[in-house]
């Protein structure tokens, strides 16, 4: 029961002192998919251990229940029933049973399936890096290796008509085909995505054997055609990696976003992707004053509360909304990403106004609301000339901006304030973290070790995390995947704050103005409410029973005196 009990808790491993508010969680965030019986898109939750449907009409139902979760599914026509693998096992699926269907650990962990619908055969790979692509018949035995040593396969697709199997190896950020006849393989595509991670490249054939692609991170990232020479850019990819299942009901792929918890369309008729289920994995959310929580999805401002999120606001120039902040008087500031930096005003009903416009021409990067000065604090980049810079804007006169600082040779900045009026950034490259004192122009090193992203991405990739400044803590917040940690400024240290137990990614934290912090993944809206830890010290534990029965022997006392007493009286 214990055990449950934490795997349902959205983190673990809480800094003592804090509490979770769950404000808001996806009722069953999407897995793995495929296309199954009538054509329907059945997918698995597996946080909740459930199989679900989705017809054309974006009805969803629960399908069944499961046990245990599953890396990939595919539908076996002929059989009429679903395949899923969890690593080394394979399992059957219908409405009414799931079953082990076979064992196969002579190989690396499975964790992508297609099945050929001729006589539901499947073929299988996996994610790890220099293992096999496997065939196995209708019940899962071993039949042969069709290609070995491929590094990190995140989907395998079989063009059935045409005898080729399309593939996918992310540690190479490449994906090629493989002639089944022949067993010919060419590379179709290199530089994609991010090269020596496990992050997902998707591919998918659509009813006219056309191939597509989508990744959604790094290299050449969009959802893509080919074009039997090359492929050509569709529309830009959203809210996270994914594979990529074509749906002939709804003439489209579906993707389920890592990042977003959600699924998404990828119509190659259309311009842009269409989120199909609620999304509230979000770069940026605040807490007015009055406790009106907004999330930013693209151009697109959302509230939400523990219903569910809700239109709030759409800004009418159509850019996205790098961030929000709000100020001590409780209004409301956007900025936009584009190459104009512009800040918008955003009304509590929903409209905008603008508010600071085309000043100068720099790439807007983000802003933060220092409270002591009732000022914003602007960062902007030039990329050609690979600089970012700093601004402070006062609130009470926005024309008196003025630059306090310049980093040259870099654009990887990211900053937050405190409530003192000093700005904290942090420079990626170098993985440093600076101050700028409060009325000062100079910058300070606090540390040259600030965070490690070594352990997810390797240690190439350069990540500008989500940061947070907590009151409370005298510290700075840091997003990770899987995990939040702490620069404690007192103590010079970093310490883990908590460890995510459902979702994945901790992209928008913010602190409200009861010193509360809000936090999202890609299932839930959080809130980290502070009381004062009750921790008893050892050396009480160890005397409270001797405090107890020292405190009955004088009660026992009392009793056996009162006894005598009473006694001697009545001769």
């Amino acid at each position: 029961m214990g055990g449950s009990v934490v795997q349902n808790e959205p983190m673990r491993e809480v800094r003592p002192g804090w509490d979770i508010l769950r404000i808001y969680e996806i009722q069953h965030p999407p897995g793995p998919k495929c296309i199954g019986e009538n054509n329907d898109l059945y997918y698995v939750d597996n946080l909740n251990h459930v199989m679900m449907k989705m017809d054309e009409f974006g009805i969803h139902t629960e399908y069944r229940t499961l046990n245990i979760s599953l890396s990939d599914i595919v539908y076996q026509p002929i059989h009429n029933r679903y395949i899923g693998v969890d690593g080394f096992c394979f399992y059957t699926i219908t409405s009414s049973e799931f079953n082990l269907l076979n064992n196969y650990s002579s190989g690396g962990y499975l964790s992508t399936l297609t099945v050929d619908p001729t006589d539901d055969s499947f073929y299988s790979g996996s994610l790890t890096n220099g293992t096999d692509i496997l065939k196995f018949d209708a019940d899962g035995n071993f039949i042969t290796t069709i290609l070995s040593n491929v590094q990190g396969c995140s989907q395998i697709v079989l063009n059935n008509e045409q005898s080729i199997l399309y593939y996918t190896e992310t540690y190479l950020g490449s994906f090629s085909m493989m002639n089944l006849t022949s067993s010919m393989t060419t590379v179709l595509k290199t530089g994609v995505g991010l090269p020596g991670t496990q992050e997902v490249i998707g591919i998918g054939v659509d009813d006219n054997d056309d191939l597509y692609y989508m990744t959604a991170d790094g290299n050449n990232r969009g959802f893509y055609k080919y074009n039997n020479t090359d492929f050509v850019f569709l529309m830009a990819s959203k809210v996270g990696m994914s594979t990529l299942t074509w749906s002939t009901k709804m003439q489209t792929f579906i993707a389920a976003g890592s990042f977003g918890g959600c699924l998404i369309s990828y119509d190659p008729d259309k311009t842009e992707a269409e989120i199909l289920t609620p999304l509230i994995n979000s770069q940026s959310i605040i807490e007015t004053n009055d406790g009106m929580i907004l999330y930013v999805i693209d151009d697109t401002i959302y509230k939400i509360n523990q219903t569910g999120p809700t239109y709030f606001g759409r800004n009418p120039y159509n850019k996205t909304i790098s961030k929000l902040i709000v100020d001590a008087d409780n209004n409301i500031y956007a900025l936009l990403g584009n190459d104009s930096v512009t800040i918008l005003r955003v009304h509590h009903d929903g409209s905008f106004e603008d508010w600071f416009i085309h000043e100068f021409h720099e790439w807007a990067k983000s802003i933060h609301y220092d409270v002591k000065n009732n000022e914003i604090i602007l960062l902007t980049e030039d990329i050609l000339k690979n600089e970012t810079y700093v601004y402070r804007i006062p609130i009470s006169n926005p024309m008196d901006y003025h630059k306090i600082d310049t980093f040259e040779k870099t654009t990887k900045i990211v900053g937050v304030t405190d409530t003192n009026g000093n700005i904290f950034l942090y420079e990626a490259y170098n993985n440093t973290l600076y101050k700028i004192p409060e009325g000062s122009m100079e910058r300070e090193i606090i540390t040259t070790d600030f965070v490690d992203f070594s352990d997810i991405y390797g240690g190439d990739v350069i990540v500008e995390p989500t940061l947070c400044y907590s009151t409370i803590e005298n510290g700075i917040l840091i997003g990770r995947n899987d995990d939040l940690q702490m620069w404690l400024l007192d103590e010079h240290i970093r310490i883990t704050f908590a460890i995510n137990n459902r979702g994945i990614d901790n992209s928008a934290l913010f602190e409200n103005s009861k010193k509360e912090i809000i936090c999202t993944q890609s299932t839930l809206v959080l809130k980290f409410i502070y009381h004062k830890p009750e921790n008893p010290t050892i050396s009480s534990l160890i005397y409270f029973p001797i405090i107890i029965a020292f405190f009955s022997m004088i009660l026992i006392m009392f009793i056996k005196k009162r006894r005598i007493k009473v006694v001697k009286n009545r001769f």
